[in-house]
């Protein structure tokens, strides 16, 4: 049972509105240092502009695709390269790094069936030896750890498939 005190540790509505209040004001003052403007000023920007004028402001138009948005001075220098997703070259990542990932894709997959057959296999054998009393926390701990073991298991084995017999090229398409 946890105790009354852990409720109050819990960061409450309030606060996360004013945090996120404090984050608009250093966002708001942020976009206008990069304009030249002290928050301060009454009179616009440096080169007699109206401040409403050179920045637009920005309403939230739900289900309005990106591109109807107008764009945020502040961030103008980390759109510069607005083009479309480049896919990956072959030669990007290194072969070890690759199939690092893919051992990692296996096993995280793997797991979850890995877990049942380990779970069942355990169950099989308690019940084959007589066992009738409650598994034991040490007990779950070795099936969870049988689980994870399969799965690297299976990961392993495919990665000495992949270097026994390499997967075949395929064929550009016309």
């Amino acid at each position: 049972m946890m105790p009354a005190v852990a409720h109050d540790r819990g960061v409450s509505w309030s606060r996360l509105r004013a945090a996120g209040a404090v984050a608009a004001l250093f966002i708001a003052a942020a976009a206008a240092h990069a304009q030249g403007v002290s928050l301060g000023q009454s009179g616009g920007t440096p080169d007699g502009g109206e401040l409403l004028a050179a920045q637009p402001t920005v309403t939230p138009r739900w289900g309005a695709p990106p591109e109807a948005l107008p764009p945020l001075p502040a961030l103008a220098p980390f759109a510069a390269d607005s083009g479309a997703p480049v896919p990956y070259s072959k030669d990007e990542f290194p072969g070890w790094l690759r199939d690092i990932r893919r051992a990692e894709v296996i096993t995280i997959g793997a797991f979850p069936i890995t877990l049942l057959f380990s779970s069942l296999g355990y169950q099989l054998y308690r019940s084959v030896t007589g066992v009738s009393t409650p598994i034991t926390q040490p007990e779950q701990i070795r099936v969870l750890l049988g689980g994870v073991g399969l799965a690297a298991t299976v990961a392993l084995l495919d990665f000495i498939l992949g270097k026994i017999q390499p997967p075949p090229k395929q064929q550009e398409a016309p």
